[in-house]
This record gives C-alpha cells, structure tokens and sequence, in this order.
C-alpha cells in the first residue's frame, strides 16, 4: 500500500478522497481500518497541498463554487 501511494499518489487521491468517509464508517475489520489510515497517512505526507487546495474551495460559497 505504501508503495502505491508513495509511486502514484495522484491516481488515487481523488477516489480516496470520496470514499474515504463512508469506508472509514463501515468498516469494522480493524485491519483494514488501519490500512485505511495508513493510506490517509501517506496521502498527507506526499501530497500535502491536495489538502489545503480542498479546504479553500470548500470556504467558497455555492455561487462561487460552480460559476465559470
């Protein structure tokens, strides 16, 4: 799992990103809840402004979010 994030960390931000609150939920194995963190971990380590850069647009209002 490390090397995956550590090599590809673009590729599963995103798909983490959208699961992680409802596997974080329904998990109950508690490995996998652990890989689930390790995976977050890592995810905050090598792409630390993905982060930020959600955080910002989340501070938008709903018109400002979807206008082009």
């Amino acid at each position: 799992i490390e090397q995956i994030v550590k090599l590809y960390p673009q590729s599963i931000v995103y798909p983490f990103k959208l699961s992680y609150e409802t596997l974080q939920d329904s998990i109950t194995d508690p490995i996998l809840k652990h890989n689930l963190e390790l995976i977050q971990q890592q995810l905050n380590r090598y792409i630390p402004l993905v982060n930020e850069f959600i955080e910002a647009l989340n501070q938008l209002n709903p018109q400002q979010q979807f206008d082009t």
